[in-house]
């Protein structure tokens, strides 16, 4: 008999979030759980549909027909793993493409390790999962051994210019699976980007394009949320400004400078990563940086911000977003969309709260004694005047630049100003640091 047939819709940013959500929090977990205690497999056929087309290493590709098949393929699959001192998966890359309402591939590299950061074996593995009555499940499961960590690496997509997230960076991750765009490599100076609240990499390289062009090696990071943290915001600044450590000491040549930039939340960030590498980095530039010991705001404001937490998708916290600049024009919009993450609320109210109340280290003099460009504009709600009194002073050598004609995301707005002071500040602190 067959199924009552779905209404299948166009994709929606709930689409992409439902089957992200779906796959790494709870998939995922009891994958890993069950891997590590041997509890019983069975809880697999509320992830894994039978029939399941299969095609793995030292496995005849074909199908596994019935629950009872599908639940020993896992528990011979698990007992391997367990033999082997299993304890916990490495995730270096994934992506998920949504196909329509009802359909998505995610495509993971796994890492299967011991629990002393061992690697047992490496698997690049691809997903066909479909959403019916029930909820989603994998319909198809191809994996193949690698030794890399980057899909593209594995199985390698065209990245032209019909793709303008990328547009020329290649897209990375680190050792523990955090992303980022790259490109110039082998420039003579590091520039790293930490994007702020609601953004994403991509909202930089309108800013990065010339600086990659004038001969800098570029890197702008995404920042990961840390699970199970929502009102420390220390503890979420600190988790943020270690992927941006992280992916800094995996990719600077021993004969880099470094230096950071951030926008709002992740100036703050920037710091905290400066800090954290001392003598290191060179410079910061703070482009309408959040002060770093937070930011009180109204309950009435806190309220709508918080609301705004719950506009997932792209194009709805664009429009948010777009509150919030000078220029208003299409092309502002289009950008704004397009550095707008697809995420959880709960990923988004994390980032909220860790610029509203800071870091304690935000409310002393700052023990970053480098040079500092601070970027304002004409921001209301981050205005020159309290950049000035409350970003500025806590440098020994802070230097405050304006950009007109733009709000709180001046390089959405302004990108070749923006970029124009980078390149001066460049100028003068990129002497290189040699080990």
């Amino acid at each position: 008999m067959m199924p009552a047939p779905i209404e299948i819709d166009r994709p929606t940013p709930d689409t992409l979030v439902d089957v992200t959500n779906w796959f790494f929090e709870d998939y995922l977990g009891r994958w890993v759980s069950a891997g590590a205690s041997g509890a019983s497999p069975a809880f697999i056929t509320e992830y894994w549909s039978a029939p399941l087309w299969v095609s793995m290493p030292g496995l005849v590709p074909g199908v596994l027909p019935t629950p009872e098949a599908v639940i020993d393929f896992l528990d011979a699959m698990q007992s391997r793993l367990r033999a082997a001192g299993y304890h916990h998966t490495n995730i270096p890359d994934r992506r998920i493409t949504v196909l329509n309402d009802c359909a998505a591939t995610i495509e993971v590299i796994w890492s299967r390790r011991r629990a002393d950061e061992s690697e047992i074996e490496r698997l690049a593995v691809h997903f066909a999962a479909v959403r019916g009555e029930a909820g989603w499940r994998a319909v198809a499961i191809f994996a193949q051994p690698t030794d890399v960590g980057l899909l593209d690496e594995v199985w390698p997509i065209s990245r032209g210019s019909a793709e303008p997230s990328t547009n020329g960076f290649v897209r990375r991750a680190s050792n523990s699976g955090v992303s980022y765009l790259e490109a110039g490599v082998g420039g003579e100076s590091l520039l790293v980007f930490v994007h702020g609240y609601r953004d994403n990499a991509v909202g930089w390289r309108w800013v990065a394009q010339p600086l990659v062009d004038a001969g800098h090696h570029v890197v702008m990071i995404d920042r990961r949320p840390e699970p199970g943290i929502v009102d420390d915001s220390e503890k979420t600044l600190e988790a943020y400004a270690r992927q941006v450590s992280e992916v800094i000491t995996e990719v600077r040549g021993g004969s880099k400078s470094v230096v950071l930039v951030g926008h709002s939340m992740g100036g703050g960030v920037a710091e905290l990563s400066a800090l954290d590498l001392p003598g290191l980095v060179r410079g910061l530039a703070l482009v309408t940086p959040a002060p770093l010991g937070g930011v009180p705001l109204p309950d009435e404001v806190l309220e709508q911000f918080t609301a705004a937490t719950r506009m997932t998708g792209s194009a709805e916290g664009g429009q948010m977003k777009l509150t919030l600049t000078v220029r208003k024009d299409a092309e502002v919009e289009r950008r704004l969309t397009e550095s707008t993450p697809e995420e959880p609320a709960e990923a988004a109210l994390q980032a909220l709260r860790s610029w509203v109340d800071g870091h304690p280290k935000g409310l002393e003099a700052s023990s970053f004694d480098g040079p500092a460009l601070i970027i304002a504009t004409e921001d209301q709600f981050f205005s020159e005047d309290l950049l000035r009194s409350a970003v500025a002073p806590r440098f020994a050598n802070a230097r405050v630049t304006v950009v007109r004609d733009a709000g709180h995301y001046p390089h959405i707005e302004q990108p070749t100003e923006v970029a124009t002071q980078i390149a001066e500040f460049l100028e003068a602190v990129a002497v290189p640091i040699r080990d």
